[in-house]
């Protein structure tokens, strides 16, 4: 038996009844008369037209009804399998798909083992025994191997997650709601920070969401695994929200807005996730989160300890320093520059469509042509703008068919991933400017579209480098769209930055 994940079929090849013999020892077999399963020493190249054994299949007939055959676990075919001539690969670094498959290995043990610590530690439940009329939700572990922006592996996280799907509106959960973080607000904080020569740090919150309090009755069943000996029959009572559950992020971003305005911060009416902190000696501090990663700027380096030391005490923390690598974007801080890129994950989408080895181009798109993608290569796209904007035209142009893809469009959507390959290490670059103001354009083409008539509209705002840029086509309340965009980026602008 080949325990793989990676199986590849050749069509073309067939059974050959006709040889008799024929040996397959390059993979673990099981022996006739044996209850042990005997693994040869020795590997050799397997015959192109596969054969049973005549005497094999005789013999093992005769021995089916008086012993059973036992069965290997996965983790012993993994310890025991060789890789010869990339004849066959077991990848023993991928996640693990059951739980019993994770509990084979040390470190998906130690990791579970870390997740169920920091879930008592947090104090997140308590054991119950069910109410009548109650229903308690099963739970179940996922497993991750975090790398970073090398591909390096850092570390392997278990995770206890609930199983949401089975919750019911208004009896486990009721408002589900919870503010992310805007590109263009990410972009606009490192534009602040490069113009008045700061540095952005960052920190991570452990567990985040198990530090969101819950203001429903929800009960769930024990770990596999981790059950209370004698007390299988009880469930654990949620005092805090727990991962899966639908009301987990908000309950975590009520949490910690809460934290921020009762420790001084002002919260930005126009971005949910910005936070603001005036001091009297007119130092300041500009926090934004996106659920669990923070990053913070400000005018005086004395104030980044002390938020580290207050928020460390409140919440677990893991201080990641200087910023160099968020939501997949790759930052490099120089002394008065910071330059943007994400240059990892423009290769994971060429690999991911296979076009890693593909030519070059100069441009990336051609003019007069059509234009077209699937779905899935759109939205990778379409995230790449973020710090990309000379493709932002060409992937808008593109995203307008992903409902109707054809074969003939794909040459087109080559071209863009082309033109990626050729540039994977450019992005935005940050800089000081005497003319530290927002700017904004915007031209169309006067329904140049033979098909519709209507308007394509291009518009890009800027405060030394790009904040925000698109592209829009309608008839009608183009401008209307665009005045809206421009009054939201002169609000968040109007931020006292300076006491």
């Amino acid at each position: 038996m080949i325990v793989s994940r990676d199986v590849e079929f050749d069509e073309e090849e067939a059974w050959n009844w006709e040889k008799e013999k024929a040996t397959y020892n390059f993979l673990p077999y099981f022996e006739e008369g044996d209850q042990k399963v005997v693994v040869p020493n020795e590997f050799s190249t397997p015959p192109s037209s596969p054969t049973p054994s005549i005497h094999e299949a005789s013999s093992s007939e005769e021995s089916l009804s008086e012993k059973t055959q036992k069965m290997r676990s996965i983790q012993e075919i993994y310890d025991e399998t060789e890789i010869v001539n990339d004849l066959f690969c077991l990848f023993v670094n991928n996640e693990p798909l059951t739980f019993d498959e994770a509990m084979e290995d040390k470190r998906w043990r130690q990791a579970m083992e870390e997740e169920i610590k920091a879930v008592k530690k947090n104090d997140t439940w308590e054991l119950s025994n069910l109410p009548k009329g109650h229903e308690a939700i099963g739970v179940k572990w996922v497993f991750k191997i975090k790398k970073n922006a090398k591909g390096e592996v850092e570390r392997y996280k278990a995770r206890l997650v609930a199983k949401g799907y089975k919750q019911q509106h208004g009896v486990d959960y009721d408002e589900v709601f919870a503010p992310v973080a805007r590109m263009e607000t990410i972009r606009l904080l490192i534009s602040i920070a490069a113009q008045m020569g700061w540095r952005i740090f960052q920190l991570d919150v452990k567990s985040t969401f198990l530090n969101g309090y819950l203001d429903e009755n929800v009960y769930v069943e024990q770990p596999m695994g981790f059950a209370i000996k004698g007390q299988e029959e009880k469930v654990l009572k949620l005092k805090k929200a727990l991962y899966g559950l639908k009301q987990a992020p908000r309950a975590w971003n009520s949490r910690i807005d809460k934290y921020f305005q009762d420790n001084g911060f002002v919260h930005c009416q126009h971005e949910y996730a910005f936070y603001v902190k005036n001091f009297d000696n007119c130092d300041i501090l500009l926090v934004y989160l996106y659920t669990n990663d923070l990053i913070f700027i400000g005018n005086n380096p004395n104030l980044f300890e002390d938020f580290k030391k207050v928020m460390s005490c409140e919440f677990e923390m893991t201080d990641i320093g200087l910023m160099s690598y968020y939501l997949g974007l790759e930052v490099k801080q120089m002394n008065n520059d910071i330059f943007v890129s994400q240059e990892s994950y423009a290769k994971k989408v060429l690999e991911k469509f296979k076009m890693f080895d593909c030519n070059l181009v100069n441009t990336p798109m051609e003019e007069k042509e059509d234009h077209t993608l699937f779905k899935s290569l759109g939205g990778s796209l379409r995230y790449l703008t973020s710090t990309r904007p000379n493709i932002m035209y060409a992937v808008c142009v593109v995203c307008r068919f992903m409902e109707a893809p054809a074969s003939t469009h794909m040459k087109v959507a080559k071209r863009i991933l082309r033109y990626l390959k050729g540039t994977l290490d450019f992005g935005l670059f940050y800089f000081s400017s005497n003319e530290f103001k927002l700017m904004e354009f915007c031209d169309k083409d006067f329904a140049r579209d033979v098909d519709d008539r209507k308007n394509t509209i291009g518009f890009v705002f800027l405060w030394v480098v790009v904040l925000l840029l698109g592209t829009l086509k309608t008839k009608s309340l183009s401008h209307f769209l665009l005045m809206k965009l421009s009054m939201w980026l002169q609000l968040l602008a109007r931020v006292k930055l300076f006491g």
